[in-house]
């Protein structure tokens, strides 16, 4: 078992070295702690936390969250207030260092113990602007496909257009203000004492929830929401 932990955990730094090796962002902070004044405001509540690490491109920022198992961003989830973390944290390191956040990424670090590829990338959002995208992998020419971030160049030096990962400046501003809202919305009816279950199937929230059994989530009375297809124009 020791044994086995070791070699997991050289795969892990090997990956990540490797995407640092590849691209213009270079770590700044690690477990970065946000509270007191540089608390993100959400209306009548404080959101603080710690951000598992903060890159820079030396103008620009790029925050990651680890993941032990599999992540994946969508923004059916983000619409939905499934996922919001990312968004909020580049909300609160925004305020923080008064510096943008052109990217906002988990790095599952699951394991298939196989050494022959790269294993790490990361998932998320960024600004597909030219610079950004060459800082993400500084490797890529028209027609690459980058094994270390969510990335296929195109001929004008952006990134193919497959899903809505790759933002415009306007719609990562557009997201992170929608993550900002909907949590707002939340604390208010928190606040309110509105407790009714509205679960979705978009994710499994139910599973980890210690009140699964004592929740009247499939009773009549609660509605289950039935998601629709998301895409930008949604928000």
């Amino acid at each position: 078992m020791l044994v086995n932990l070791i070699d997991e955990t050289l795969r892990v730094l090997n990956g990540v070295d490797y995407i640092d090796a590849n691209c213009n962002f270079k770590p700044e902070k690690f477990e970065y702690a946000f509270n007191g004044s540089s608390s993100l405001n959400l209306g009548s509540a404080k959101l603080v936390g710690k951000v598992d690490r903060i890159d820079s491109d030396g103008t620009n920022l790029r925050i990651i969250d680890y993941k032990t198992g599999r992540a994946e961003a969508s923004l059916k989830e983000l619409y939905y207030g499934n996922k919001l973390q990312l968004f909020l944290y580049a909300c609160a390191m925004e305020k923080s260092f008064r510096r943008k956040v052109v990217g906002e990424f988990y790095l599952p670090l699951h394991n298939n113990y196989t050494t022959e590829k790269n294993n790490y990338s990361l998932k998320g959002f960024f600004e597909n602007t030219e610079d950004n995208v060459k800082n993400l992998d500084n490797r890529l020419t028209a027609g690459d496909k980058s094994d270390i971030v969510n990335i296929t160049l195109s001929k004008d030096n952006l990134a193919r257009k497959y899903s809505d990962k790759e933002l415009t400046t306007s719609q990562m501003e557009l997201l992170k203000n929608y993550a900002q809202t909907v949590s707002k919305q939340a604390i208010h009816e928190i606040e309110s004492g509105y407790i009714l279950p509205t679960p979705t199937g978009v994710s499994s929230p139910c599973e980890s929830c210690p009140y699964n059994q004592i929740c009247l989530k499939d009773s009549n009375a609660v509605v289950q929401r039935k998601p629709k297809q998301v895409d930008i124009a949604s928000f």
